[in-house]
């Protein structure tokens, strides 16, 4: 089970193709990220220039402190209603 933010990072990623897309990534995050991450390796020769430049902009002290940051308020329990 994905945590909640990388859930929602998988939607937000496939809505960007479509509602049908987004629904698809909302049913099953898991398959829907190994099956994109396994398009990107196999692409890789052909797409390293954009990656490398994205990958590269994604490891970036602050990029990484605010991804943490996500992940800890994800983990957080809901205040009591």
């Amino acid at each position: 089970m994905l945590p909640k933010t990388v859930h929602q990072l998988v939607q937000n990623v496939f809505a960007h193709f479509g509602e049908s897309k987004r629904r698809e990534a909302e049913q099953h995050p898991e398959a829907c990220l190994v099956a994109l991450l396994t398009a990107i390796q196999e692409r890789l020769p052909e797409t390293w220039a954009t990656l490398a430049t994205t990958v590269e902009m994604a490891t970036y002290r602050d990029s990484v402190e605010e991804a943490q940051r996500q992940l800890e308020r994800a983990s957080l329990p809901s205040p009591a209603q």
